[in-house]
């Protein structure tokens, strides 16, 4: 007797994964339209913040879960490459504005 092959499922729409959206171990990343690089951006040009500032930020305005946000989350913030400060003892990330003076 023959074994067939299981099918497999479509992915989800929240965990369809973009192309270039591949993690150095090369597992998929979920993508959500509430987490972009440009949010990031706008949030780290406002003021530093931690990581941990950014992830509470994110949890309300996504439907990923914890582990899946963290994922997102650094893949975005290798991308973007903020500055990053420490102040005692935690790291600051910010982007830095070109011609403001400081």
């Amino acid at each position: 007797p023959s074994i067939a092959p299981k099918p497999q499922s479509a992915p989800s729409p929240a965990i369809v994964s973009r192309p270039s959206s591949a993690s150095a171990n090369g597992k998929a990343i979920p993508v959500d339209e509430n987490v972009t690089d440009e949010h990031v951006k706008r949030y780290l040009s406002r003021k530093p913040m931690t990581i941990k500032d950014l992830l509470k930020k994110f949890r309300g305005k996504t439907t990923m879960k914890g582990e899946q946000l963290v994922l997102v989350l650094g893949e975005i913030l290798r991308r973007v490459n903020p500055h990053k400060e420490h102040v005692h003892g935690k790291t600051y990330l910010s982007i830095r504005t070109e011609g403001l003076a400081k």
